[in-house]
């Protein structure tokens, strides 16, 4: 009978750490489930912020060229500007030798 109680008591504690242990496979696999979105919520948002990095280059590019046409734009209208204007009277030079 004692060996019967013994057995028993064994397996109770068998079972209770069986228990245990399937209890912590759970907690791991949310775990698991839980770093795996985290770490597909990263790639996903990685993905979108070098699509948005792309954009921002092909504007930059852009924005760079638009520049440049605008500069050159600016310094056409400036001498053509300047043909038109009359001289200013400071820029002429006097004939006379500085005292």
């Amino acid at each position: 009978m004692a060996r019967v109680a013994s057995l028993e008591e064994r397996h109770r504690s068998a079972t209770a750490v069986l228990e245990r242990i399937e209890s912590m496979v759970a907690e791991m696999a949310a775990r698991c489930t839980t770093l795996r979105a985290q770490v597909d919520s990263a790639a996903a948002e990685k993905q979108q912020r070098e699509a948005e990095n792309v954009l921002l280059a092909e504007q930059l590019v852009t924005l760079a060229a638009e520049k440049l046409s605008s500069e050159a734009r600016v310094n056409a209208l400036q001498d053509e500007s300047a043909k038109f204007a009359p001289a200013s009277p400071n820029s002429k030079k006097s004939s006379a030798p500085p005292a």
